[in-house]
């Protein structure tokens, strides 16, 4: 049963409300937090009758995954979107369950499977009762595929509806995603002048958005444009700072599209960060950087509504996969080789 407030609006549920700040941490980059968060959303999600909150929380969860580059994470949490939207067919589950696909698809480049994903979703902005940035998430994806696919004055038209609807407000994030395809756009249309103004734009954008994702996302875009116009030392430069970004995230796809695009402009491969070498579960390795960070056993228990019997259980397989013996060893052991899956 839904809990109505005394405005008469619906209140969140608390898998709900672990899942929304999970989404902005995925926007503001604190992507750390943003797996922990969405660990204990799909936990909490699974733990009661609320079945409508699942897409949701699984959505979210997956967009980390896949910015992490864990596509067997990703897929799992999508594909439970996808079968709680059809237990709670109501408009948001099936919102949520096409956009985790898509959203997946993206990160992969997969331009077909977006269109495809997000074909349930075609109709006007606004018809599907959302609010905010995420009703805008959709379009975005649907107008990057149609621009790789060719589909140019399609994705022409959807681009002005999204102009509209965006915010007047300079630090919306949407406006960055928008300048950035507007760039791609006029590159695909042979118009370079065009394209470059477009970036610019998006640079200026990115500044008042709390995004650095956004920003990288532009940044590497930016820099693809650069090098096929014979901009080498630009190219180079936007490149490096699209790569710093993805690093800081541990977006490891992005960043390894940065070090193709540079070894292009004959510049050497960075350091890459290691892989998660041992072979944890999603959440083995939230209570791992938990546990890492310093925290106790009832601490770390009480953030993922674990009890602490559980954690001791999940430490026990830890320790047995990285090959230690006791928690002081975690945080060497694992440093910088724990990515989100």
């Amino acid at each position: 049963m839904i809990r109505w407030s005394r405005d008469g609006t619906p209140m969140r549920s608390l898998p709900n409300a672990y899942g929304a700040l999970a989404e902005v941490e995925y926007r503001i980059g604190r992507w750390d937090d943003g797996l922990t968060h969405a660990e204990v959303a799909v936990s909490l999600g699974e733990d009661t009758d609320r079945a409508w909150d699942l897409p949701f929380v699984h959505a979210v969860a997956s967009y980390l995954h896949s910015g992490r580059g864990a596509w067997g994470f990703a897929a799992e949490h999508a594909d439970a979107a996808r079968r709680a939207a059809e237990i709670a067919p109501v408009p948001l589950s099936r919102y949520y369950a096409c956009v985790a696909a898509a959203h997946l698809a993206w990160v992969r480049e997969d331009w077909e499977t977006v269109l495809a994903s997000l074909a349930p979703l075609h109709k006007p902005p606004g018809a599907l009762g959302t609010a905010g940035l995420d009703e805008r998430v959709p379009w975005l994806l649907d107008a990057e595929a149609m621009i790789f696919t060719g589909r140019l004055e399609e994705a022409a038209r959807v681009l002005d509806e999204l102009e509209r609807a965006v915010a007047e407000g300079p630090d919306d994030v949407a406006r960055v995603d928008l300048w950035r395809l507007r760039g791609a756009l006029e590159h695909a249309y042979q118009r370079p002048a065009n394209a470059r103004e477009a970036f610019l734009q998006g640079r200026a954008a990115a500044e008042a958005a709390d995004s650095p994702f956004a920003q990288a996302v532009l940044e590497l875009a930016y820099g693809r444009f650069l090098h096929k116009t014979a901009s080498r030392r630009a190219a180079i430069a936007a490149l490096r700072a699209a790569r710093e970004l993805f690093e800081r995230l541990g977006a490891r796809p992005f960043s390894e599209r940065c070090e193709v695009e540079l070894a292009a402009c004959g510049v050497r491969a960075g350091h890459q960060g290691a892989d998660d070498q041992y072979g944890l579960t999603a959440r083995e390795q939230v209570v791992a950087r938990l546990v890492a960070s310093g925290k106790s056993n009832r601490e770390v228990a009480a953030e993922l509504y674990l009890s602490s019997k559980a954690i001791e259980y999940h430490l026990a397989n830890i320790f047995t996969k990285v090959g230690i013996h006791s928690r002081h060893e975690l945080a060497s052991r694992l440093a910088g080789s724990i990515t989100g899956g």
